[in-house]
C-alpha cells in the first residue's frame, strides 16, 4: 500500500471497532458505487448509489441503520480528514440519505486508498460486527468467535463474494421485527 505509516493509521484508525459509527452495517452496496461507469461526475454517481441504496433497501430498519451510521461516519470522517480532501466532504453533505457504504467508499477513495483495500476494509468491518454481536448477545463465546472470525476472513480471501447478491428474505423480517422488541441491546 502507497502512502506510508500515516495511510495505514488511517485505514486501521477507520476500520477500528471503536469508531463511533454505530455496529449495524448492511447493504455491500460499495461494491456497485465502484463498478459504476466512469462518464458522470463522482458526485452525480454519489448521489445516484445513494438513491439506489434507498430504493433497494427492503425494510425500514436497514435504512434507517445504514444512513444513520453513514452520516455519523461522514461527520467523523470530515473532522479528522476534511482538511486533506474537502472536495469529497463537500460533495458528501449535499447527499439526499448518506447510507454508509456509498460514504464508506468515497471518503476511502478520498484518502486514496484502492478498490482492493476498500472493499477488503469494508467487509472485514461487516463480519467483525457480526461476530461482535453475537459474542454480546452471547450466541457465541469469545474466543469461538474470533476462530468464526478467522474462517470467515479466510472465505472472503478468496472473493467468490464479489459478484454475488443475496436476497434473503428471513433477514428482513428479523430486521423489521426489530423495533417490536421489548427489551433490546442495539438500536437497530
Amino acid at each position: 500500500m502507497d502512502g506510508g505509516p500515516t495511510l495505514l493509521f488511517s485505514l486501521l484508525q477507520l476500520t477500528d471497532s471503536a469508531f463511533p459509527t454505530g455496529s449495524f452495517s448492511h447493504s455491500l452496496g460499495l461494491e456497485t458505487f465502484v463498478h459504476i461507469s466512469a462518464v458522470k461526475s463522482f458526485k452525480a454517481k454519489l448521489t445516484e448509489m445513494d438513491k439506489m441504496l434507498e430504493a433497494c433497501s427492503t425494510n425500514h430498519i436497514a435504512k434507517r441503520a445504514s444512513t444513520r451510521q453513514g452520516r455519523t461516519f461522514f461527520e467523523v470522517c470530515k473532522l479528522l480528514y476534511a482538511a486533506s480532501n474537502e472536495s469529497v466532504f463537500t460533495t458528501l453533505s449535499d447527499l439526499p440519505f448518506c447510507h454508509y457504504p456509498v460514504v464508506y467508499g468515497a471518503v476511502l477513495a478520498g484518502l486514496g486508498l484502492d478498490l482492493e483495500v476498500t472493499l477488503s476494509s469494508f467487509i472485514f468491518g461487516v463480519s467483525r460486527t457480526l461476530v461482535s454481536t453475537a459474542v454480546r448477545l452471547d450466541v457465541l463465546v469469545q474466543w469461538r468467535g474470533k476462530k468464526v472470525q478467522h474462517i470467515l476472513h479466510q472465505k472472503m480471501n478468496q472473493r467468490k463474494w464479489m459478484k454475488q447478491a443475496l436476497s434473503f428474505p428471513v433477514m428482513d423480517i428479523l430486521q423489521n421485527s426489530h423495533d417490536k422488541l421489548f427489551s433490546k441491546l442495539f438500536y437497530s
